[in-house]
């Protein structure tokens, strides 16, 4: 996978990150490519996304197709947590239940 960076459509570097974090995580990105997106153009958006970032030649990558497809305001800031939260949530269920267990963590506290 080459680097590339994904374009700021005005205030939408929240979405970025979450889209870099997403990516990377080389088993999500594999159920999200591989899954079913039929008539659903928030899926087929994201995969077309993913599949610029692993395979597309430019340096710089528009996640305007996503952005747009999802409902997403340009040039207003969203709330990252919100956005996580509706994606994942979205997904979960256009994937059959497989994608929270990709990305979920378990945060513990050690005092010693």
């Amino acid at each position: 996978v080459r680097r590339s960076h994904r374009r700021n459509i005005g205030s939408t570097c929240y979405l970025n990150s979450v889209v870099q974090y997403l990516f990377v995580n080389l088993s999500f990105r594999r159920h999200i490519l591989e899954a079913q997106a039929e008539g659903d153009e928030i899926l087929r958006s994201l995969q077309l996304l993913f599949g610029r970032l692993q395979d597309g030649c430019e340096s710089v990558c528009d996640p305007a197709g996503f952005v747009d497809s999802s409902g997403l305001s340009r040039g207003e800031q969203e709330d990252v947590t919100e956005l996580w939260q509706l994606l994942i949530g979205y997904l979960a269920v256009r994937t059959k239940g497989a994608i929270p267990s990709l990305v979920s963590f378990q945060q513990t506290t050690r005092v010693t």
